[in-house]
C-alpha cells in the first residue's frame, strides 16, 4: 500500500504518485504494551533480536537514506532509537507507551503522571501512593501539596466508631472535597472534577466531603448521630494513630495551621465527658448549666444568666456523666488557642466538689460471699455492712432507720431490757388529791412528801426526798416533827376540793413503771406519788436493748445502771442507702447522685441495687484483744446485726466535703459559706456525743452557744459527757438535776464549803 504525504502532515492511501513526487510505504512498529492506550489490541512477543543497533534497524525500515538522518531523526520514537524492555526504567517504558519523539518530547513530559516516572507500589510510601491514586501529572507537582490531606501523606489508623444514642461523638461532615482514600466513615456520594474545576455528583468519582469525629456537643451538633467509640489496640487487633493525626486526617496540607488552630481540647486528648441534654422544664432540686457560645463552655445556671444566652442555650442537665476530672469536662469544647482564657472563666464557675471527689453516699463494688463473721480472717481495713434494729421519725415525719456500733466513748450500753414511754394506755379509773401540810417524819420516809417552793416565778410541789430531807434537818425542832411551811404530802381529795385529778392505770402485768427520785420503780395506782407521773412500759422481748448509759437506776436491780469497769459502749448511728454494684440493679449513679437506670439511656453506665444499713470500721464490729504493746491480736464479740463484709467501690466523703458539694461551694463564695455552716455541716455527729447538742450551731455562733448551755447544763450532763464514775451511791440521782449555775450559787464558806439545796435546785430562798 502507497501512501501521499499531505499539506497538512497527514498520510493517505493511494494506488500510485506522480512521477518525482514521493510515495511512502507504512512500516510496522512494535512497542511497549499500554493498557491505558491499546485495549484489547493485539499483542506480541519478541522471538528474535537483530544483532545490528536497534536504529540502524528502524531506519532501514523506514528507507531513510544517510541523508535523511539529520532531517527525520527526530521524527524517531524513543523506542526506535533505544532498546526499551520491560524490566528498564519506568520512565523509558512511559517515553515508549507514550509514543515520545525527540520532536515530541516536550508535550509528551507534560502528560506523564507520578506513577510513569516513578515505579510506585504497595512498598511505596503512603504520599506516592495517594499522588498515583490521584493520577498526579508531574506538573502539578508543584501545585498539589497545598490540595493533599493528611492522611494522604502518612498512614493514619481510626479508632472504631459504633452508632448509638449515647454515644459521646459524632462525625461532623465538611463543605469541602477531598481525595476518597477508601476510609470506611466517609459517605456514599462520590463527586469528581469537571473542566471547570468544580465538584459535580459522580458514583465513579474519585473524590468525597470531608469529615472528622469529636465530642458530642448538643448546642453544635443537635440532630447528629452520636456513635461510642473503641480505642483499645487489643479489641481493635490495630494499633491506632493519636488522636490529633485522626481528627486532622483530612485536613489539607495548606490548610493546616487554621485547621490545627480549631482544634478543642476534646479533640486532642481522651476525654470521658459528659452528655448534656435540655429540659423543656426546670426541675427543682436539678442541677442546670447554659451554653457559652463565645468561649466554648458549659456555664453552671444560677439565679442570674447573662442577657445575651437565648432560650436554646439554657436548662442543660448532665445526662450521663463522664469519667474525667471535672475541670477537662468542662474544657472539653474549648479551642486549644482559648484554652487559657476559658481556664479562669471556669475555675470560678467550679464547684469545690468538683475538683475533689466528693461521694454523698457509698458505693460497694461486691459483698464478700466467703464471710463467716465467726471464722473468717478479719483485718483492720475491712469494710461491714451493719443492719438497722429500730426506726425513729424525725420532726417531719420521716423515717430514720438506726444501729449501734462499738464505740469506745458511745454513750449507750447494752441490756436485756429497757424502758419506753408509754403511748395509748387505757385508763381504768381516777384519782383527784390534794396537797396537805405535814411535820410527820414518817411521810418523809414513806416517799410521800413534797417540797413547795417558787421556781421560776410558779409555785411548785416537787417529789425531792434529798430536798425534803434536807428541809426537815435544817428545820428539825423536835426528833419527830417538822415546823417547815415548804413541806407537804398528797391526800386524797373530792373533785370539788382536789389540786388535781390524775387517770389511773392497771398494772397487773407489771410492766409500767415511773421514775421517782432518779430510779424507776413499778408503777402503782394505789400510790398518791405516781399519779401525774409519766409512764414507762419495760420492754424485755427483744435479745438485747441499748440504753444511754445515763439512764437512772431501777429498784431492785442495782446492775441496770451503767459500769464504767464492766459495760461495753455503743455508739448510735443512723442508716443510710447504700449502693451495691448489681448487674440488674435499678440505680445509676450521675454526677454524685443516685438516679434510676434507664435502658437505653444510662448503657454504659454502672447498675447498683440498694442496701439500707450502716458502713461500718472493723472496730465497730468487733471487739479487739491487744497485747502488751498494744498491738491487736484478735477479733472477737461480733455485732449480733453485722451483716456483711464489703469491698468498697467509693466511700461516703467526710461531712465538711458533703457540705461543700451540696451548698455547690465556688472559690467565690466560700467565705459566706463557711462562715453560715453549721456544726453538723462540717462534722458527722453521733447521738449523745457533746456536740450533738451544738449540731445547729454556726460556727461563727459555737463560743457563744457553748457558753449559754454550760450556763443551763445539769450536774447529769457534765457526769455524762465527762464520763465520771466512782460517785457514792446515790449521789448522781441527787445532783443529776442541778443545774451548774444554780449548783456554784448555793455555795458558801460557813467553816468549810456548805451547799444550800434548795438553791442549788433553783428554788428561791
Amino acid at each position: 500500500q502507497l501512501y501521499a504525504k499531505q499539506a497538512d502532515g497527514t498520510y493517505s492511501a493511494v494506488t500510485s504518485v506522480a512521477d518525482g513526487e514521493t510515495a511512502y510505504v507504512a512500516v510496522a512498529r512494535y512497542r511497549l504494551y499500554n493498557a491505558d492506550a491499546d485495549g484489547a489490541a493485539t499483542r506480541y512477543n519478541r522471538t528474535t533480536q537483530g544483532a545490528t543497533a536497534l536504529a540502524l534497524q528502524q531506519m532501514a525500515k523506514r528507507g531513510y537514506t544517510l541523508e535523511d538522518i539529520g532531517e527525520k531523526l527526530n521524527d524517531m520514537f524513543f523506542d526506535e532509537l533505544v532498546r526499551i524492555e520491560s524490566g528498564d526504567n519506568i520512565l523509558m517504558k512511559s517515553l515508549s507507551k507514550k509514543d515520545a519523539t525527540l520532536d515530541n518530547i516536550s508535550e509528551v513530559v507534560d502528560t506523564l503522571k507520578v506513577d510513569e516516572v516513578i515505579e510506585i507500589n504497595e512498598k511505596s510510601s503512603r504520599l506516592m501512593q495517594s499522588l498515583k491514586a490521584r493520577d498526579c501529572l508531574v506538573t502539578e507537582l508543584g501545585n498539589i501539596s497545598d490540595q493533599l490531606t493528611l492522611a494522604e501523606t502518612t498512614d493514619i489508623a481510626f479508632y472504631e466508631y459504633t452508632e448509638s444514642a449515647n454515644g459521646k461523638y459524632v462525625k461532623v461532615v465538611e463543605d469541602k472535597y477531598v481525595y476518597c482514600d477508601g476510609n470506611e466513615y466517609f459517605g456514599s456520594e462520590r463527586f469528581s472534577k469537571d473542566d471547570e474545576g468544580n465538584y459535580v455528583p459522580d458514583e465513579n468519582g474519585k473524590y468525597a466531603k470531608a469529615f472528622y469525629f469529636t465530642l458530642y456537643n448538643p448546642v453544635q451538633h443537635g440532630g447528629l448521630t452520636t456513635y461510642t467509640r473503641t480505642t483499645d489496640a487489643t479489641e481493635l487487633g490495630y494499633t491506632p494513630s493519636s488522636a490529633v493525626l485522626q481528627r486532622m486526617a483530612y485536613s489539607t496540607l495548606g490548610e493546616f495551621s487554621d485547621s490545627f488552630g480549631a482544634l478543642t481540647l476534646g479533640d486532642v486528648m481522651d476525654i470521658d465527658a459528659d452528655i448534656y441534654e435540655q429540659d423543656a422544664t426546670v426541675n427543682p432540686g436539678t442541677s442546670y448549666f447554659y451554653y457559652d457560645v463565645e468561649n466554648h463552655l458549659f456555664m453552671r445556671q444560677g439565679d442570674s444568666i447573662p442577657s445575651t444566652v437565648t432560650d436554646d442555650h439554657k436548662n442543660y442537665k448532665v445526662k450521663v456523666a463522664g469519667t474525667s476530672s471535672s475541670v477537662i469536662k468542662r474544657l472539653a469544647y474549648v479551642p486549644v488557642d482559648d484554652l487559657s482564657s476559658a481556664m479562669e472563666i471556669v475555675m470560678k464557675d467550679m464547684l469545690l466538689s468538683e475538683l475533689v471527689d466528693v461521694y454523698e453516699f457509698s458505693t460497694i463494688e461486691s459483698i464478700d460471699e466467703t464471710f463467716d463473721e465467726n471464722t473468717s480472717k478479719i483485718n483492720e481495713d475491712d469494710r461491714f455492712i451493719v443492719n438497722p434494729v429500730g426506726t425513729e421519725t424525725d420532726s417531719e415525719g420521716n423515717e430514720k432507720p438506726f444501729t449501734y456500733v462499738y464505740d469506745e466513748t458511745g454513750k449507750y450500753i447494752a441490756r436485756s431490757y429497757a424502758f419506753v414511754k408509754a403511748d395509748n394506755l387505757t385508763p381504768t379509773g381516777t384519782v383527784s388529791f390534794k396537797y396537805q401540810k405535814t411535820n410527820l417524819i414518817a411521810d418523809i420516809a414513806s416517799g410521800n412528801i413534797y417540797y413547795c417552793g417558787t421556781k421560776d416565778g410558779k409555785i411548785v410541789y416537787d417529789n425531792n426526798a434529798t430536798l425534803c430531807a434536807y428541809v426537815a434537818y435544817k428545820n428539825l425542832s423536835s426528833t419527830t416533827a417538822t415546823a417547815s411551811e415548804k413541806l407537804y404530802k398528797r391526800v386524797v381529795a373530792s373533785a370539788s376540793d382536789a389540786f388535781d385529778t390524775q387517770p389511773l392505770y392497771d398494772n397487773t402485768k407489771g410492766d409500767l413503771y415511773v421514775l421517782i427520785n432518779g430510779k424507776y420503780v413499778k408503777y402503782d395506782s394505789s400510790n398518791l406519788t405516781h399519779a401525774g407521773e409519766t409512764i414507762y412500759q419495760k420492754h424485755d422481748e427483744n435479745t438485747v436493748y441499748f440504753v444511754d448509759k445515763s439512764t437512772p437506776g431501777v429498784v431492785g436491780d442495782d446492775g441496770y445502771v451503767y459500769n464504767k469497769k464492766t459495760d461495753v459502749l455503743y455508739a448510735k448511728q443512723y442508716c443510710e442507702n447504700i449502693y451495691v454494684k448489681d448487674a440488674k440493679g435499678e440505680y445509676t449513679v450521675i454526677n454524685g447522685k443516685a438516679e434510676t437506670f434507664v435502658d437505653g439511656v444510662h448503657d454504659q453506665s454502672a447498675r447498683y441495687s440498694v442496701v439500707v444499713g450502716y458502713l461500718a470500721q472493723v472496730n465497730e464490729v468487733y471487739n479487739s484483744k491487744k497485747d502488751t504493746d498494744g498491738n491487736i491480736t484478735s477479733y472477737t464479740n461480733p455485732l449480733p446485726h453485722l451483716a456483711e463484709r464489703v469491698n468498697v467501690e467509693n466511700e461516703k466523703s467526710e461531712a465538711v466535703l458533703r457540705m461543700i458539694a451540696r451548698e455547690q461551694v465556688t472559690i467565690e463564695n466560700i467565705n459566706g459559706v463557711i462562715k453560715n455552716a453549721k456544726i453538723s455541716d462540717i462534722m458527722d455527729i453521733s447521738e449523745g456525743s457533746l456536740f450533738y447538742d451544738f449540731k445547729d450551731s454556726k460556727i461563727e455562733n459555737l463560743s457563744h452557744d457553748v457558753q449559754k448551755s454550760f450556763s443551763t447544763m445539769t450536774m447529769g450532763h457534765l457526769i455524762m459527757y465527762a464520763d465520771i464514775s466512782g460517785l457514792a451511791n446515790g449521789v448522781k440521782e441527787v445532783i443529776s438535776d442541778i443545774t451548774l449555775e444554780n449548783f456554784f450559787h448555793s455555795l458558801t464558806i460557813q467553816n468549810g464549803i456548805v451547799i444550800d439545796l434548795e438553791k442549788a435546785y433553783g428554788y428561791q430562798v
